[in-house]
């Protein structure tokens, strides 16, 4: 079926595929569409004037600034592409369930000890938490450069 028939569709998200091409124009029949998420696929090109403000990519805003730095923070502790590991987490928020450090951790590594696991589970919520779906729920910079400056290096030293 060709999308600009599917007149009812409200939500179309795109991302984290293997499409690519130009993006269709068809989408400016989608009269209810109220969330189109590209992000992560090879799709290019114009999207139609009249849905450009649902899209997630076309504009720049301190939450996309706070979204980057939560991926990159778990892609660096995990030490490989999340993957669709990002959906799930943008998804649940993990400030609000019990954190299993070990489905973050880099494999290739040992372990760490209590107090580095501690500063770990700390960080990791807080990087989560900057994946929240909806880019009005995240946390703005600020908050999470103040929140990692105040920890307190010398109650968590991480070298002796």
């Amino acid at each position: 079926m060709e999308i600009g028939k599917m007149t009812q569709l409200n939500v179309l998200d795109l991302s984290h595929n293997l499409l690519v091409g130009g993006i269709p124009p068809q989408l400016a029949n989608l009269k209810v569409l109220v969330d189109l998420n590209l992000s992560h696929s090879g799709l290019s090109g114009n999207i139609p004037e009249e849905v450009e403000k649902l899209a997630y990519t076309m504009k720049v805003t301190q939450m996309c600034d706070v979204y980057s730095f939560g991926v990159l923070a778990l892609e660096i502790i995990k030490g490989k592409h999340l993957g669709e590991y990002i959906t799930v987490l943008a998804n649940s928020s993990t400030m609000d369930h019990h954190v299993q450090l070990s489905d973050f951790l880099d494999e290739r590594l040992p372990y760490p000890e209590d107090r580095v696991n501690e500063l770990l589970v700390f960080i990791i919520k807080l990087a989560s938490s900057c994946l929240v779906e909806t880019p009005k729920s995240r946390p703005t910079m600020q908050f999470i450069s103040h929140k990692l400056s105040s920890m307190d290096a010398y109650a968590h030293p991480l070298f002796l």
